[in-house]
């Protein structure tokens, strides 16, 4: 019998899961052995835990790489387990200690097992790089600060994904990318005309609390996403997103990224430790 995609997908996410329950198991039998595999466990028990204090204490070992992520108001802390390679991108597979599992693909949410929502068997089509977006439009609007970009043009995309529990299939749902070359105001509308929008610093309102001391003394260029009026699942609760991004000589760097699968339900992540 043929796999669907989506089995394969899903098949291939248990394996891995089985794999981080043998891990698990090892640094618990290890942790009465050393300090240093005792802290190791420590850390991995931090997971889905609403403890943002705990997590900023925690301690972190040199050769991991750390998410700090918030899954519908839950600070969690996350581990990279491994990298997909993808003909679209590598794939950054992090995962909790409950064995729950988050991809991210170039900046962008790219599915997730084990939380309350769920996306699985996400793919895009013509999505403009986040590099393509900000050097098309700072460049453009010969933008190198926060000031605002006026008459800011959006750039389509369509998504398709499979929402989880519910079993709803979206196929080709539209996207619009804009650039903000400043912090959006927090009661900004999603629908509003750009031409309503006013040049006022503040944070995506979406952003949680624990997030944003984090942002407050950062000169922020934000990307937001939002699927068109006339999708159907604009009418059952939109999704959207918001990523964040400081430029440097160097480039943009993205700092916070923010996938609401619902009105109700938002994923959010930063790299962790955060740089200041």
């Amino acid at each position: 019998m043929n796999e669907s995609p989506f089995q394969r997908y899903f098949l291939k996410q248990i394996d891995f899961l089985v794999l981080i329950g043998f891990a698990t198991f090892f640094l618990g039998f290890l942790q009465g052995c050393s300090s240093q595999s005792d802290a190791a466990w420590k850390t991995m028990q931090l997971g889905f835990r609403n403890e943002a204090a705990q997590i900023e204490k925690a301690p972190l070992k040199n050769n991991l790489t750390y998410f700090r992520a918030n899954i519908n108001g839950f600070d969690v802390l996350l581990v990279k387990g491994y990298v997909d390679s993808n003909p679209n991108g590598p794939i950054d597979v992090w995962y909790s200690s409950d064995r729950s599992v988050l991809r991210i693909q170039q900046g962008r949410y790219l599915g997730s097992i084990g939380f309350d929502q769920n996306w699985y068997e996400v793919s895009r089509s013509n999505a403009p790089s986040f590099d393509f977006l900000l050097n098309t439009e700072m460049s453009s609007s010969s933008k190198t600060s926060t000031s605002a970009i006026r008459n800011t043009k959006k750039y389509f995309s369509s998504q398709s994904y499979v929402v989880m529990p519910s079993y709803q299939v979206m196929r080709e749902e539209r996207i619009s990318s804009v650039v903000f070359a400043f912090n959006p105001p927090s009661n900004l509308s999603l629908t509003a005309p750009l031409t309503s929008v006013l040049a006022t610093p503040s944070i995506p309102e979406t952003i949680p609390s624990s997030f944003k001391k984090y942002l407050l003394n950062k000169e922020l260029i934000w990307v937001s996403e939002t699927p068109q009026p006339n999708d159907i699942f604009k009418k059952k609760g939109a999704s959207f997103a918001w990523y964040g991004f400081v430029k440097s000589n160097a480039g943009f760097t993205q700092v916070i990224g923010q996938q609401c699968l619902s009105k109700e339900f938002c994923i959010t992540w930063t790299p962790w430790p955060v740089q200041p």
